[in-house]
């Protein structure tokens, strides 16, 4: 069987890429002209991959709930201060990015710059969220021990009922048929049982393995994607214009195809290489730079190749200009990764 570890990182491999994907499709598909084909290829590959963020969340619900014993301060600075240095020096950089010439900051553009780094760019919200979830790690950490964890799928049961029945049926709320059910849920704020939900929902489901499954997993997760699919069109052509509700992270089809990822992966067999496994493993150790990353290379595209990621009529477009980002970042930040070791060694000799 692989070893449980390389199925995560495999997983979080994938899924870096699938949020490139949506990030290079959301150009068209929020703010081009919804009957063109170049729409409709973005909306197939946003749609597609929605599961994405959720499993981000699932995975660190997965290897962090799992340890027995953490000590609290060792995980404050590993993971909450590191990534709020981290949120803190991407905020700067992508401010200073925006201003020109960069001098600008000292001058005329100061303000502009003060700002920039209070609306900070648009992909740095998961940190923050990342880091909301974790302050409340200790909480879940008592609530998997108290009573062999049995009020886990309790607390994964509300995420489900106020979270994502909530918000999916106040979407759906078809005029005459779901009239008066919404007022059931009118009082209950999804958020509030938001993504720490589907960092619950990831380690209770790190439990579960369906290696016979997996085929079906498969047909069921394409089967919710063309119902998704089918659903956006059909809003589209009764009124002309976008909805993001029907791909929400929590929206039933994206919390479904969510889980259905997330087990499929975590059911693989088999014995990958120790080569490709090791390939995968410093993939997956860079896979939080390449998000902070990717914003910077996509913005670079869109300036000096806006046709790469703004109108397309071949298929294949999103998919090789989301493999370039990809290995832009990747390559950038391991080369610098191993620039600050060969550094680290040069100073500490």
């Amino acid at each position: 069987m692989m070893k449980h570890k390389v199925k995560y990182d495999l997983l979080r491999v994938f899924a870096i890429f699938g949020v490139i994907v949506i990030h290079i499709t959301a150009y068209p598909y929020n703010y081009g002209d919804v009957y063109t084909i170049t729409w409709k290829i973005a909306n197939t590959y946003n749609t597609f991959f929605r599961w994405t963020v959720p499993v981000f969340f699932m995975l660190s619900g997965a290897l962090l709930l799992n340890k027995e014993k953490i000590n609290f301060k060792l995980f404050m600075s590993k993971y909450i201060l590191k990534y709020l240095g981290i949120f803190i020096l991407f905020t700067v950089l992508y401010a200073i990015a925006e201003l020109k010439p960069i001098t600008s900051i000292f001058a005329e553009n100061r303000w502009k710059f003060i700002f920039l780094l209070f609306n900070y760019k648009y992909h740095l919200w998961f940190l923050i969220t990342m880091i909301g979830v974790y302050l409340l790690y200790p909480i879940f950490m008592a609530l998997k021990k108290y009573e062999n964890g049995k009020y886990v799928i309790y607390y994964c049961v509300l995420f489900f009922v106020f979270g994502i029945l909530s918000y999916s049926i106040k979407t759906i709320n078809f005029e005459g048929v779901l009239e008066y059910i919404p007022t059931l849920f009118s009082n209950f704020n999804y958020e509030l049982f938001g993504y720490s939900g589907y960092f619950l929902t990831g380690y209770y489901l790190s439990n579960f393995h369906f290696p016979k499954a997996k085929i079906k997993m498969i047909v069921a997760f394409l089967f919710i994607f063309l119902i998704t699919i089918t659903l956006s069109q059909y809003y589209v052509n009764t009124h002309g214009v976008v909805s993001t509700s029907y791909t929400n992270y929590f929206f039933i089809a994206t919390y479904l195809e969510s889980i259905l990822v997330f087990l499929i992966f975590n059911s693989l067999e088999g014995n990958l290489t120790t080569k490709i496994e090791n390939i995968f493993i410093e993939m997956s150790s860079v896979t939080v730079y390449v998000y902070l990353m990717h914003v910077f290379v996509i913005e670079w595209m869109l300036k000096y190749y806006p046709k790469t990621v703004t109108h397309y009529n071949n298929v294949l477009v999103p998919f090789f200009s989301s493999l370039f980002v990809f290995g832009v970042c990747f390559l950038t930040v391991t080369t610098v990764k191993k620039f600050l070791c060969i550094l680290k060694k040069y100073i500490s000799n």
